[in-house]
C-alpha cells in the first residue's frame, strides 16, 4: 500500500520473573532481561521477524523476597552476594538456552503474525496470546 513501512531492524526487550522457594521455605521473585536484534517485514499484510541468535543476550537485573521483613531480606541479598552467585549464572544459562532454542525455532519458521496495524509510530499485530503492541523508539 502508498506510504507503507515494509520492514527494518529491530530489538527486542522482554522482561521476565522466575519464582520459586529458597530452602527454608521463603519465596523469593528473581528478574532478568533478554535482548535480542534481527529484522522485521510486512507481507501481504503480515508481519515476518528474523532474529538475529548471536546478539541474545540475558542478564540478571534483581532479586527480591515478598513477605520477608527488612532484616530477612538483607540476609538473604547477603547470602545472594556471597553464594548465590553461581546460581543465579546457573539460571541466566537456563533462560538463555531456553529462549536461544525458542529463537532458533521461530527463525525457521520465520515467524509470521496477522492483522498488522501501523499508525504513525505504532504497531500492532495479532499473536497466539493476544494482540501484540510495538512503539518505534528513535
Amino acid at each position: 500500500m502508498k506510504g507503507s513501512i515494509p520492514g527494518g531492524d529491530l530489538k527486542e526487550t522482554t522482561y521476565f520473573t522466575e519464582c520459586g522457594e529458597v530452602e527454608d521455605g521463603q519465596e523469593y521473585n528473581m528478574q532478568c532481561k533478554s535482548i535480542i536484534e534481527g529484522t522485521w517485514k510486512i507481507e501481504v499484510g503480515d508481519i515476518y521477524f528474523t532474529y538475529d541468535l548471536s546478539t541474545l543476550k540475558v542478564t540478571f537485573e534483581g532479586i527480591s523476597f515478598p513477605g520477608a521483613d527488612r532484616l530477612s531480606e538483607s540476609l538473604a541479598q547477603s547470602f545472594i552476594k556471597n553464594y548465590g552467585q553461581s546460581l543465579i549464572q546457573e539460571s541466566i544459562e537456563e533462560l538463555k538456552e531456553h529462549l536461544y532454542n525458542w529463537y532458533s525455532e521461530n527463525e525457521n519458521n520465520e515467524d509470521c503474525y496477522q492483522n498488522v496495524n501501523i499508525k504513525g509510530d505504532n504497531m500492532s499485530f495479532d499473536a497466539t496470546d493476544g494482540v501484540i503492541k510495538l512503539i518505534r523508539i528513535k
